[in-house]
């Protein structure tokens, strides 16, 4: 699973990528000029010749690991051009309302405790065992947004109407 979006400058292709192991890659044209581990802020800086005239442009990467997506800013010469958002997990989620966006509790879940046990077992760093208490506390944060809404559509069912 590979996440991209692609910004057009000028007559060239500016394609920002991550991929499931959170490695961003910055592609110009289809050739890669920046790969980096994706942290919670990321900027990838490089030069592009437009018309003639050398511009300075900084790709920024910032991750919201509660709401599932990347905002991916693209300055030139330290003005902002474009901003663009990728939502992560799109095959997890798939395309439905608000209130149904809760099915992917399960395997955020499995996900939480995979990170605590393996961070517990393996001793690997307290990171990890934050990240899995992310994922449980989104996973179990959806379940009881579900079992509101539920609640409160399953009311709506049993009133009278007039």
């Amino acid at each position: 699973m590979i996440n991209h979006i692609d910004f057009n400058v000028g007559h060239h292709i500016i394609t920002y990528r991550i991929n499931w192991l959170g490695i961003e890659t910055v592609l110009l044209d289809r050739q890669s000029i920046s790969k980096k581990l994706s942290l919670r802020k990321r900027v990838h800086s490089f030069n592009l010749n437009i018309d003639g005239t050398l511009q300075t442009f900084h790709l920024e990467s910032k991750q919201h690991l509660l709401h599932g997506n990347i905002t991916v800013n693209l300055f030139q010469n330290g003005a902002l051009v474009a901003t663009k958002i990728i939502t992560l997990y799109n095959e997890i989620k798939g395309k439905s309302s608000p209130t149904e966006q809760t099915d992917n509790s399960d395997t955020m879940f499995c996900i939480g405790v995979l990170f605590i046990v393996l961070s517990l077992s393996f001793d690997w760093s307290k990171f990890f065992l934050f990240l899995g208490l992310i994922f449980l506390f989104d996973a179990v944060s959806k379940t009881h947004a579900k079992t509101k809404a539920s609640g409160e559509q399953h009311k709506e069912d049993v009133s009278p109407k007039h």
